[in-house]
Protein backbone atom coordinates (compact mmCIF):
# COMPACT_ATOMS: atom_id res chain seq x y z
CA UNK A 1 0.00 0.00 0.00
CA UNK A 2 3.08 2.49 1.23
CA UNK A 3 4.58 1.81 -2.82
CA UNK A 4 1.06 2.39 -4.51
CA UNK A 5 0.43 5.41 -2.38
CA UNK A 6 4.17 6.57 -3.48
CA UNK A 7 3.87 5.86 -6.99
CA UNK A 8 0.57 7.62 -7.10
CA UNK A 9 2.01 10.93 -5.32
CA UNK A 10 4.98 10.93 -7.25
CA UNK A 11 7.22 10.55 -4.01
CA UNK A 12 9.42 8.07 -2.95
CA UNK A 13 8.89 8.54 0.77
CA UNK A 14 6.73 5.32 0.69
CA UNK A 15 9.03 3.47 -0.89
CA UNK A 16 11.84 4.55 1.49
CA UNK A 17 10.10 3.79 4.80
CA UNK A 18 9.00 0.06 3.09
CA UNK A 19 12.88 -1.00 2.40
CA UNK A 20 14.00 0.36 5.86
CA UNK A 21 11.31 -1.39 7.90
CA UNK A 22 11.87 -4.87 5.91
CA UNK A 23 16.01 -4.05 6.86
CA UNK A 24 14.89 -4.01 10.09
CA UNK A 25 12.85 -7.21 10.08
CA UNK A 26 15.55 -9.03 8.62
CA UNK A 27 18.21 -7.74 11.19
CA UNK A 28 15.29 -9.07 13.67
CA UNK A 29 14.77 -12.62 12.25
CA UNK A 30 18.67 -12.65 11.68
CA UNK A 31 19.57 -11.96 15.41
CA UNK A 32 16.32 -14.39 16.56
CA UNK A 33 17.98 -17.32 14.37
CA UNK A 34 21.21 -16.21 15.53
CA UNK A 35 19.40 -16.55 19.61
CA UNK A 36 18.52 -20.24 18.10
CA UNK A 37 22.00 -21.44 17.54
CA UNK A 38 23.41 -20.10 20.50
CA UNK A 39 20.38 -21.77 22.62
CA UNK A 40 21.13 -25.38 20.71
CA UNK A 41 24.68 -24.98 21.48
CA UNK A 42 24.53 -24.22 24.86
CA UNK A 43 22.55 -27.38 26.05
CA UNK A 44 22.47 -29.45 22.44
CA UNK A 45 18.79 -28.85 22.99
CA UNK A 46 15.54 -26.86 21.87
CA UNK A 47 13.60 -28.51 24.42
CA UNK A 48 12.12 -26.02 26.82
CA UNK A 49 11.98 -28.31 29.37
CA UNK A 50 15.82 -28.70 29.61
CA UNK A 51 16.25 -24.54 29.52
CA UNK A 52 13.37 -24.42 32.39
CA UNK A 53 16.21 -25.27 34.64
CA UNK A 54 17.82 -21.81 33.96
CA UNK A 55 15.10 -19.74 35.94
CA UNK A 56 17.09 -18.63 38.71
Amino acid sequence: ALIAFSRFHLNHTGQTFVIFVLTVAAAEAAMALALVVLLFRRRESLSADVWSEMRG
